[in-house]
């Protein structure tokens, strides 16, 4: 039967289709049609009936009993006879089934996630995505024929299928003890450094190599033409974009290509989006980045043990929240950013996740997947640099030195930049930047303990949290109620919210400003001093910036060195079209004039300046107070 040349086409034909009901099945699936396919092996363990388990699915279940058409239980059919292979061992047996069994997953990864395919009373079909090029070679009808007849020595083609499947579970073994890390964001803070520190450092894309001290860990290689002129270190936002059909097939060859880079690590593969961290109400963009990960971790074949997420947190959060204002939303004017009605969908999607680190963490973490929390102020307090402290505390086995990747010592991070709220006093900033740290708070008792969630670096977070103000939390927590709060201080809020009231009696705030000075009337004397120290603080300010200038001259980022990544791959509103993708992101002729673009040396100048100008401010403010001392 295996070996005669008489009827060979006809044995060939049968086992490419009547024995393969599975390619059976995607053949009818790729005409546009709805799939059943039944497991036999599965229904018999469930003491069903095949007849019966398709009737009931195209009744809909009306008429039935647990799978059984009502009235007539006792009208079963019998299962075809089991025919004995007595020219074979029970280790060929065993092989020549693997080797069915990887076929069949081949089509299973073709078909599986598809509406229009069901597989009833499945008998646990356990593939390993990232054995894919084993069951892609096991489709090949040819293959499996050469394989067949190489057991009864009558294959010129010898195929050793005993050794084909021992690199099968050793690939399968490897796999097993590899890592996908993810850097979700959120957007303003130190994850747009870190995808580029990896999509620069560790890629082999194009003409990169990987560099040796990341001892086989690896961002995956994308050819550029999938997203022409996009921002290498964003090229994953398609992973969340792309539903729906709208770029499938690019997506497609994104997940390709992630499978690719997995194939050839050695430790695991990072990738990372910051549209990762739209994990709330997406009023404005529906995205579902949750998905997006599952789909890679799918591909993968990984187990929940495999996934590691990591978050960065930027203090203090009224920065964080400045930051947004200033390079995501239009409005010129805070008052305008917090109280118009034009971006109120985006507005509220943006407070709800992207400035919402813990509430990020906290949707990760309830996936099943391991989740760390890189406190940005802690880390930089440390002396250390965040994208460096990912490779050194997250990644097993990087060749780091006290906390530095070896080789890429002087590639670090640049300052964030931070824009001054003026429509808010130095004492409403405060209050601000305690109401978020109060939200912070109410994930403290969500995930604090529990395994698989950790924090690197930990500083201001969670500091004022107490166990007796968890309702409180609770309440800050809705972001309703957060933006009521918010809107409250600039008056524009239909429920105004006491703030004072409401905060008190909790920690005291974190200051996020220049010391307040007393509005109480005080004599000549007083005014002076207020006048000295702030003539020496302004002495004082004068000298670190010139030292900062120093600083910063002398850490100037060489050709590898981090960009400010932008956006993303797509504007923030997701209904413009393709032909209208951000500037920010297309149209740069390299990665040096996109640094030119969003560095400059003038960013902590800009920063003191805007300090000195603030103090001034204030101190103008005094002086309009204290008419007397004008008078005399």
């Amino acid at each position: 039967f295996v070996c005669s040349k008489d009827d060979s086409e006809k044995r060939s034909e049968w086992l490419q289709n009547s024995m393969n009901p599975l390619f059976v099945a995607k053949t009818y699936h790729d005409k546009g049609w709805n799939i059943v396919v039944v497991d036999q092996e599965g229904t018999e363990k469930a003491r069903k009936d095949v007849a019966h388990s398709i009737a009931c699915f195209a009744l809909e279940g009306d008429n039935c009993n647990d799978n059984w058409v009502s009235g007539l239980e006792d009208a079963t059919i019998n299962s075809p006879p089991t025919h004995e292979i007595d020219g074979l061992d029970i280790n060929d047996i065993h092989n020549l089934e693997q080797l069915f069994l990887g076929r069949d997953c081949f089509y299973m990864t073709e078909l599986d996630g598809s509406f229009r395919f069901t597989l009833l009373n499945e008998n646990n079909i356990e593939c390993d995505m990232s054995l894919r090029q084993y069951y892609e070679q096991y489709s090949d009808a040819g293959f499996v024929m050469n394989a067949i007849q190489s057991q009864k020595a009558c294959e010129q083609n010898h195929v050793d299928i005993s050794a084909l499947l021992a690199q099968e579970n050793e690939l399968s073994r490897l796999n097993a003890e590899k890592t996908l890390v993810v850097v979700v964001g959120p957007h303003e803070t130190e994850a747009e450094s870190v995808l580029m520190f990896f999509e620069t450092n560790a890629s082999t894309g194009g003409n990169s190599e990987a560099a040796p001290s990341f001892n086989g860990w690896l961002w995956p290689g994308i050819d550029p033409s999938l997203v022409s002129g996009a921002v290498p270190s964003h090229i994953f936002d398609l992973l969340v974009t792309a539903t729906d059909g709208t770029d499938q097939e690019t997506r497609n060859a994104l997940l390709g290509a992630i499978r690719e880079g997995w194939f050839h690590s050695r430790k695991g593969i990072i990738i990372g989006s910051l549209l990762l961290d739209r994990v709330g109400r997406n009023l404005n963009t529906n995205y579902d980045p949750t998905k997006a990960i599952q789909d890679v971790v799918d591909v993968l074949g990984l187990q929940e043990n495999q996934v590691k997420i990591v978050v960065t947190y930027r203090t203090p959060n009224i920065d964080h929240w400045a930051s947004v204002w200033s390079k995501h939303f239009g409005a010129s004017l805070y008052t305008d950013f917090v109280c118009s009605d034009e971006q109120a969908s985006k507005r509220y999607e943006w407070l709800d996740s992207v400035l919402n680190t813990f509430k990020i963490a906290k949707t990760y973490h309830d996936q099943g997947w391991s989740v760390t929390v890189i406190d940005q102020e802690g880390t930089i307090d440390a002396g250390m640099d965040v994208s460096h402290t990912v490779a050194c505390t997250i990644l097993e086995d990087v060749d780091c030195n006290h906390g530095w990747v070896k080789g890429l010592e002087d590639i670090q991070s640049k300052p964030l930049s931070t824009p001054i709220i003026d429509a808010l006093t130095a004492k409403d900033q405060e209050i601000l930047n305690q109401l978020f740290l109060l939200r912070d708070c109410f994930y403290k008792y969500e995930l604090a303990g529990e395994a698989g969630f950790s924090i690197i670096n930990q500083h201001t977070a969670w500091s004022l949290c107490s166990r007796e103000h968890k309702a409180l939390y609770k309440q800050i927590s809705e972001t309703d109620f957060m933006l009521s709060a918010i809107q409250s201080q600039v008056g524009c809020a239909q429920d105004k919210i006491d703030l004072s009231e409401l905060l008190a009696g909790t920690a005291p705030s974190v200051s996020v400003n220049s010391s307040e000075y007393s509005s109480s009337e005080q004599g000549n004397l007083d005014m002076l001093t207020h006048l000295a120290v702030a003539l020496a603080i302004l002495a004082i300010l004068v000298t670190i910036m010139a030292v900062c200038l120093t600083i910063q001259n002398s850490r100037k980022f060489n050709n590898s060195a981090m960009q400010r990544a932008c956006e993303g791959v797509f504007l923030d509103t997701p209904d413009i079209g393709q032909a209208q993708r951000s500037h920010s992101c297309y149209g740069i002729e390299s990665r040096q004039d996109y640094r030119d673009e969003h560095y400059s040396d003038e960013g902590p100048t800009r920063v003191m300046s805007n300090l000195v100008g603030e103090i001034n401010r204030q101190e103008q403010e005094e002086l309009s107070k204290k008419s007397s001392v004008f008078e005399l």
